[in-house]
C-alpha cells in the first residue's frame, strides 16, 4: 500500500485540500507496518534582488532556485558576506544564460573579478588555516575564468547561430567548473571539527560529520529491452551523483551511508516510480521489514529530522508545523529534482529504515516554499550529476549497486 498522492490526485486538489492530504500522507508509507549552521547570508548590497532571490532557500516563483550545488553551499554552516555575494554572481550566470538574459550575463562576469578583489582578504581570514594556500589559487582560478568567460561572451554571435550555441556551451562548461571552485572555498570555511549537536535520545545511530558523495547505478530488469536514456542517447545502464549532507540531516545521513556501506541497495527494485518520486529501499517481500544491522536482530529506525533555519541545531520527532514552525524554511529544502528524502510509514514519523526516494521536483506540484514536503519529511542531500536521468527510471528497474565514492570515514556514532 501506498499514501502518496498521485501526479492527477495533487493536480486535482485545491491547495488547502492538498495540505491536509499532505500533511497526514504525502509521502510515504515505507511498509505496510510501522518498521518500514548558520541560515544563508543576506547578499551585499552590490548583488541586485535578482540574485538575492536566486539564493533565497526556499522561495517562490519562476526564478526559484533549484540549482543543488547551490542549495548545498546555502547548507553550509558559514558565515561570509563576501563568499556568498561571489557564489551569487556565478549562479546568476549560468540562471540568466539559460533563459538567455545575455546583458545580466555580462554583468555578472564583469561583477565576479571586482568581487574577488574586493573580498579576498576577508575570504582568506574565513579559511581554515590549512586551507589557506588552496584558497588563495581557488580565488584567482575563479577571477580568471571570469575573464575568459566574459571575452566568450561579448563575442555575441548571431542569435541561434552555430557560433552562438558553441560559445553559450563554452561559458556554461565554464561556469560549471567555476561553480565547483566556489563550492570548495565555501566548504574550506566550515570550521576545524565542526560538529552538530544531537539529543541523547539518538544516541548509538550513526552518524555523519559532514558531506559523502555516493552513487546509484540503474539497470534495466533481466530479459527486457527498453533503454535509459541519459543526454538523448538511450543506454544500458545509467549512474546518478548524490551529495549526502551530514551537516543539516546528521543522523539520516549516517544510517543512509551505513546502509550503503552494507551493500543493502545492491540489487534492490525501484518500487516505485511515477513522475513525483522515484523510490527504492523497500523490504525484500517475507523478510524484515526494514534493516536490520550486521549482528543484531531488530530494524533500525531513525527519527524525522528536520534542521529549520532559525534553530541552531535539528528537530527530531515532530515535523516543523507540529512545533509551531512550519513557516519557517529548512535549510535543505525540497527544491531541486532529485532531492533525497526519506520514506517513512504514514502516521508515525519516527519509523524511516531504509526506504528512500529523489523527488522529481516540479514547481507546479511541489511549488519551493509552498510546498507541504518541507518539514514534514527529511530532505538529506541532493543529486548533482544526471539527475535528468531520473524521470526515466522505472518501477522494476534494478539498482545494480550503491556505493560510497567519499565521506564514508566521516561515519561516527551519536
Amino acid at each position: 500500500r501506498d499514501s502518496v498522492l498521485s501526479r492527477q490526485q495533487m493536480i486535482r486538489r485545491s491547495v488547502e485540500a492538498a495540505k491536509a492530504a499532505v500533511a497526514s500522507s504525502l509521502l510515504i508509507t515505507a511498509v505496510e507496518t510501522a518498521g518500514g549552521l548558520q541560515p544563508a547570508e543576506a547578499m551585499l548590497g552590490t548583488v541586485n534582488s535578482r540574485n538575492k532571490r536566486m539564493n533565497a532557500p526556499s522561495s517562490a516563483g519562476t526564478r526559484v532556485n533549484k540549482d543543488p550545488e547551490s542549495l548545498l553551499r546555502l547548507g553550509l554552516p558559514i558565515k561570509s558576506r563576501e563568499a556568498r555575494a561571489l557564489a551569487a554572481e556565478i549562479e546568476g550566470v549560468k540562471a540568466d544564460l539559460l533563459v538567455r538574459r545575455l546583458s545580466a550575463v555580462l554583468g555578472h562576469l564583469d561583477n565576479i573579478p571586482s568581487l574577488v578583489d574586493k573580498g579576498r582578504a576577508a575570504i582568506l581570514q574565513q579559511v581554515r588555516a590549512d586551507t589557506k594556500a588552496r584558497s588563495g589559487k581557488i580565488l584567482d582560478e575563479i577571477k580568471d575564468k571570469a575573464v575568459t568567460m566574459l571575452a566568450v561572451a561579448q563575442e555575441q554571435a548571431p542569435a541561434g547561430s552555430p557560433k552562438d550555441l558553441e560559445d553559450a556551451q563554452k561559458v556554461l562548461t565554464m561556469q560549471s567548473q567555476t561553480s565547483a571552485l566556489i563550492s570548495e572555498l565555501q566548504e574550506n570555511m566550515v570550521p576545524s571539527g565542526y560538529k552538530v549537536k544531537t539529543p541523547d535520545d539518538v544516541k548509538g545511530l550513526p552518524k555523519l560529520e559532514g558531506r559523502a558523495t555516493v552513487e546509484f547505478t540503474f539497470k534495466k530488469p533481466k530479459g527486457s529491452d527498453e533503454k535509459f536514456e541519459l543526454n538523448g542517447v538511450p543506454v544500458d545502464k545509467v549512474t546518478v551523483t548524490m551529495v549526502v549532507d551530514g551537516y543539516n540531516a546528521p543522523i539520516t545521513a549516517g544510517n543512509f551511508i551505513d546502509i550503503i556501506k552494507s551493500g543493502y541497495y545492491n540489487n534492490k527494485v525501484v518500487d516505485r516510480a511515477d513522475g513525483f518520486v522515484v523510490q527504492t529501499g523497500k523490504p525484500d517481500e517475507g523478510g524484515p521489514q526494514g534493516f536490520v544491522p550486521q549482528g543484531q536482530s531488530e530494524i533500525r529506525t531513525i527519527p524525522l529530522e528536520i534542521f529549520t533555519q532559525a534553530d541552531p541545531s535539528p528537530l527530531y520527532h515532530d515535523t516543523s508545523e507540529a512545533l509551531g514552525e512550519g513557516a519557517i524554511p529548512p535549510r535543505l529544502p525540497f527544491q531541486a529534482y532529485g532531492a533525497l528524502g526519506m520514506a517513512r510509514a504514514e502516521y508515525e514519523n519516527d519509523s524511516a529504515s531504509s526506504q528512500f526516494f529523489w523527488l522529481l521536483f516540479d514547481s507546479d506540484l511541489t511549488p519551493a516554499g509552498k510546498n507541504f514536503m518541507d518539514g514534514r519529511y527529511t530532505c538529506f542531500g541532493y543529486t548533482i550529476t544526471n539527475a535528468e536521468s531520473l524521470g526515466g527510471v522505472k518501477e522494476g528497474d534494478i539498482i545494480e549497486s550503491a556505493k560510497v565514492i567519499s565521506g564514508g570515514d566521516k561515519v561516527t556514532t551519536a
